[in-house]
């Protein structure tokens, strides 16, 4: 729920690590192909904000933009907190009523709605400020995190498992085998 959410903390240290990396960049076009690979994956895990290249104007835009919504963003996140700890108290009772707990959870999928509504809405704003180019990279990085959080949530399956084109049938590929060898 709130794990989509970013701190103003964040945004300050995702700053330090555009600069960390903004100065690091010229040293990998010097380095082996393999090791500027690593590195740059390295490089994109820790900062991805610098990969986009802002520009001053582009910074800035952004700032207000995170600036104008922060009232709103604390109120609803307040607003998720509390709806969430209404449900476990509502559940917390020897015997909950099925319509309060309902109630409560209508309250938190609202609350949950509007908390979702405002990141997409915070996410479209800002990548009206960005380059075509710079949203192909957000969205690249987006897509890298989303894969890093699935190998986060299923630590012992695979990658090879999980990017089988035949993942169901195993067994086809040694039928088809026996059938060649057949005269």
């Amino acid at each position: 729920m709130n794990r989509f959410f970013i701190k103003p903390q964040s945004w300050l240290s995702c700053a330090g690590l555009v600069l960390c990396c903004s100065l690091s960049a010229p040293a990998l076009a010097f380095q082996e192909p393999e090791q500027a690979a690593t590195q740059t994956q390295q490089s994109f895990a820790r900062d991805p904000i610098s990969q986009l290249s802002l520009t001053p104007g582009q910074r800035q835009k952004i700032r207000a933009l995170n600036e104008e919504n922060r009232e709103q963003r604390m109120r609803i996140n307040r607003q998720l907190r509390e709806a969430q700890f209404s449900l476990e108290q509502a559940l917390d009772v020897d015997s909950p009523s099925e319509e309060l707990v309902e109630e409560r959870i209508r309250a938190l999928a609202d609350a949950q709605a509007a908390q979702i509504r405002m990141r997409v809405s915070q996410e479209l704003k800002i990548r009206s400020v960005l380059t075509p180019e710079q949203v192909r990279i957000w969205l690249d990085q987006r897509a890298h995190r989303r894969n890093l959080r699935r190998r986060s949530n299923y630590p012992n399956f695979p990658e090879a498992q999980r990017t089988s084109p035949n993942q169901r049938n195993t067994l086809a590929p040694i039928f088809q085998q026996r059938r060649r060898a057949r005269p």
